[in-house]
């Protein structure tokens, strides 16, 4: 999912921009839209339905997640 919402902040918030900047299938994409739509972490632009965009909540998110991966890290040598 983070990897999707980076992809989206980058301005390739269409599904084939997604699709292909994360590695996905089609029906696997579509699913994961789906769910980022219903948890608030992605919206559709009005004027264009296929551009999708970042919210407020997926920006948090992704600041935490960012901090969980940098507390999980090994020490460095």
């Amino acid at each position: 999912m983070a990897v999707i919402l980076r992809i989206v902040i980058r301005g390739e918030g269409t599904k084939r921009g997604i699709a292909n900047g994360a590695n996905l299938s089609f029906s696997k994409m579509k699913e994961s839209l789906l769910l980022l739509l219903d948890t608030d972490l992605l919206t559709i632009e009005h004027e264009k339905e296929s551009i999708y965009k970042i919210t407020q909540k997926a920006i948090r998110f992704l600041q935490l997640y960012e901090h969980l991966n940098e507390m999980l890290q090994y020490p460095k040598k």
